[in-house]
């Protein structure tokens, strides 16, 4: 949890939730099924780890998750977050992302995190700057303290 929000791991439960979170794109019980078993071999093997967010209250407000863990000499993975766009611009994205940080960074042990936002973004990449991020093209990247 971060500020009210709280991060549960994907599981069987978030179906409806995830077909939100992708929408226009169609998404089958089988897809989803076959999704949710990589992303637990994924996490099973410490490369990706995926989070629903939600308010206290549970309400969705979009996914976060922390991929391409790369360990040894580096301790560094790709961090993704999508937040519906009916809730942007309130602040649940920066939660949101100080929530992931916090998990890479603690839970994780990794000592570098990288985002990728186009220029297109410019909200994205605003927020990133503003969390002390560092630019490079359309990556992000951010080293633990």
């Amino acid at each position: 949890m971060n500020e009210n929000l709280v991060l549960e791991p994907i599981s069987s439960k978030h179906f409806e939730e995830w077909k939100t979170i992708l929408a226009p794109l169609p998404l089958t019980q089988g897809t989803f099924n076959f999704f949710l078993d990589m992303m637990n071999n994924q996490s099973n093997s410490d490369s990706s780890y995926v989070y629903i967010v939600k308010t206290a209250e549970g309400e969705l407000l979009g996914n976060v998750s922390v991929m391409n863990i790369r360990r040894g000499e580096l301790q560094s993975g790709l961090v993704e977050c999508k937040i519906l766009e009916s809730h942007r611009q309130k602040g649940f994205g920066e939660r949101a992302l100080k929530a992931i940080e916090d998990i890479a960074f603690t839970k994780l042990q990794l000592n570098k995190i990288e985002v990728y936002a186009p220029e297109k973004n410019q909200a994205a990449q605003k927020l990133l700057k503003k969390l002390g991020y560092q630019q490079d093209s359309d990556l992000f990247v951010k080293i633990k303290s």
